[in-house]
């Protein structure tokens, strides 16, 4: 139950605990049942033990991520209003060549007319 390299996972873990119970509860031996009692209070808790470790790294992990992602939302956000601060730019910058260019042309027409 306490080993690093080894995981046991949930119907091996309730056979084994029900098997350590039942050896406690029927054994006439108080040697056997003084064992079987230390043998389940070290399986249940190392098993709560890991239960929290795994708690607080999943807390950790998702705390991470919420960090991450309002930065990234933040980052999405400036690169979205650089990108349609370019746009209507561009779009103004466009419109004033436009303009200018259709002014030249209008100027030649109107000379040349006169």
């Amino acid at each position: 139950m306490t080993s690093q390299t080894i995981e046991i996972h949930q119907r091996s873990v309730l056979q084994i605990i029900k098997t350590c119970f039942n050896i406690y509860l029927t054994s006439r031996s108080k040697i056997n049942e003084a064992t079987a009692q230390g043998c389940l209070s070290q399986m249940l808790n190392g098993i709560f033990s890991k239960m929290e470790q795994k708690m607080v790294l999943l807390n950790e992990r998702r705390k991470q991520f919420q960090e991450e992602s309002v930065t990234k939302t933040s980052n999405n956000d400036q690169e979205n209003v650089l990108i349609i601060t370019k746009e209507i730019l561009d779009e103004l910058v466009e419109k004033i060549c436009y303009d200018e260019a259709t002014q030249v042309k209008q100027n030649t027409t109107l000379s040349t007319n006169e």
